[in-house]
């Protein structure tokens, strides 16, 4: 069954997503043993979460591969992404609705579902993992336990939950976040322990960025034991499809630029049709339809701009994104940033060229951002006091797209956008890392000298949209592998609770269990609703 151990990249991965046990196997045919891990996550929403590892599981076993998958069953782990506190009655409607999943799983032996709680050991005394040794979010970002980086998970699902992105580090917020630690911490040991008794050939997770996740691909990365982190997306006809990142995450930087150059290099589809289905998707933002993300433009008047607008002037349009999304994936994100946040980035700019009457900024805050009630978002609205600098609200109906392109020149932190002007043949300046940092489509200053040798220069040119069109087509391709056994692509919004969206999660073909799963995804929100209240959100001071 073993002797089978390899550090695969993905360089060549983009054009095998189809058959993905194929590539994997493709030079050693033989029986391969998967370790499948399911996220904790509570009944009240289970989007693609288990339909993703369930639906690969069946595909494994049907090719001759034995799969065991790794199920919380409330024994081990007693607080989770939705379950903040540890109410039994959550864990209880989870627990309804994971049975109800599994009961849909071939009865073969190839599949076998194992309880977390076999692999726990509850001697361990986990007291060292809270002496409240942490007073400020980078602190939180250094805290590791046997290899795995608790800290980040932790803060991940923090974030995730609150988008409050500088916490005040008081008795009441330790006391919550040190539950989310120990669970990692839990998790961590778990994994170790799985590893070392089922002896995978490949271990397998959703995503690898929460507290149910992460600690099992720092596990893995510690042993060198291969693992595969799956995401899912959506294709050109708002249709799931499934992502596979072979010993990595689906938020590395460098394999997600080898996969966006790999698939566009594929000879699966020409590349004039490849041309025509990115274009689809620019046309699709300009026109608020979905496009690989929600629609963030509604409610804004095309062709309207500022009151203000001078176009004599040299117009320099800043849009900034949400800085919470990005902020626990790791240093990768932050290893090359010239600013310690984008509120620095932004101040410094309109600071520095305050008394230039012949540059105008224009900030558009991020629409995803206008809900938000958070420092680093409000303090943006004091910098529209300068002269030279027009802020405009995230629910503003001021057209990002008029924007864009009657604007000289586009400052980015990472958004869609910044990619999105780079296609429209504007210069773009980018300030942080993003999908699209090493694509050669922006500017990409190294030093705060060449930075604002880039905003000085008013004869600054669009660089080759080659690379924009590359990231639109990996965004909307039809190449990556369908779901085969289990769907959740299709949503149903009820307003019997605000914001209360279900989800399908079902076998493809059966009419009734959308249904079930409906009313054990209600129980679960019912319950959900009355005990995860009063999570800590109060704001450090800036």
């Amino acid at each position: 069954m073993h002797e089978f151990t390899t550090n695969f990249d993905n360089t060549t991965l983009s054009q095998n997503n189809l058959n993905l046990l194929d590539y994997l196997c493709s030079h050693k045919r033989m029986v391969m043993h998967y370790l499948l891990f399911t996220p904790i996550r509570t009944a009240c929403f289970v989007p693609h979460f288990y339909s993703l590892v369930m639906d690969n599981a069946e595909i494994y076993a049907k090719q001759g591969h034995q799969v065991d998958i790794l199920y919380c069953d409330g024994k081990a782990i007693n607080r989770c992404f939705y379950n903040y506190y540890g109410d039994k009655r959550v864990c209880k409607g989870c627990q309804m609705l994971r049975k109800y999943l599994f009961s849909y799983l071939t009865k073969t032996p190839n599949i076998r579902t194992l309880p977390i709680s076999e692999y726990y050991d509850s001697t361990i005394d986990y007291s060292a993992v809270t002496p409240l040794k942490y007073a400020s979010v980078e602190e939180i970002k250094s805290l590791e336990y046997k290899h795995s980086f608790i800290g980040y998970a932790a803060l991940s699902t923090y974030l995730t939950i609150t988008r409050n992105l500088f916490p005040l580090i008081d008795d009441e917020f330790q006391s919550y976040f040190n539950g989310l630690l120990i669970v990692a911490a839990r998790l961590t040991d778990i994994a170790y322990c799985a590893i070392d008794r089922v002896k995978p050939d490949w271990v397998g997770v959703f995503n690898s960025r929460l507290v149910c996740c992460r600690p099992i691909v720092d596990v893995s990365k510690y042993l060198n034991q291969n693992f595969v982190s799956y995401e899912v997306r959506f294709d050109r006809n708002n249709k799931i499809s499934k992502q596979f990142y072979v010993n990595s995450t689906p938020h590395n930087i460098e394999t997600n630029t080898k996969m966006i150059n790999d698939l566009w290099e594929s000879q699966n589809v020409p590349t004039e049709e490849k041309r025509a289905i990115a274009q689809q998707f620019f046309d699709k933002r300009r026109n608020a339809i979905a496009a690989a993300d929600k629609v963030y433009i509604a409610g804004q008047q095309s062709g309207l701009l500022p009151d203000d607008w001078d176009k004599t002037k040299h117009n320099i349009v800043i849009y900034n994104s949400s800085e919470d999304e990005v902020a626990a994936l790791g240093t990768e994100y932050t290893a090359h940033a010239l600013f310690s946040s984008q509120y620095q980035g932004i101040k410094y700019t309109f600071e520095k060229y305050r008394d230039r009457q012949d540059i105008h900024f224009y900030l558009r805050i991020h629409p995803n951002l206008k809900n938000v009630p958070y420092q680093y978002h409000k303090k943006l609205y004091e910098l529209g006091s300068i002269k030279n600098v027009t802020v405009i609200p995230g629910d503003s109906p001021v057209s990002t797209y008029t924007l864009m392109d009657n604007a000289d020149k586009i400052i980015v932190f990472g958004t869609t956008v910044g990619f999105e002007a780079a296609f429209a043949h504007k210069p773009v300046i980018l300030l942080s890392e993003s999908l699209y940092r090493y694509l050669d489509i922006t500017y990409v200053a190294q030093t705060i000298e060449e930075y604002d040798k880039l905003i000085c220069d008013k004869t600054l040119q669009a660089k080759d949209n080659l690379g924009a069109y590359k990231l639109a087509y990996y965004l909307m391709n039809d190449e990556f592998a369908p779901f085969e056994y289990y769907t959740d692509h299709e949503k149903k919004v009820y307003h019997i609770v605000k914001d209360f969206v279900l989800t399908r999660c079902m076998l493809k073909g059966s009419k009734i269990s959308v249904y079930n799963c409906y009313l054990l995804q209600t129980i679960g929100k019912f319950f959900y609703d009355r005990s995860n209240r009063n999570i800590p959100e109060k704001e450090a001071v800036l």
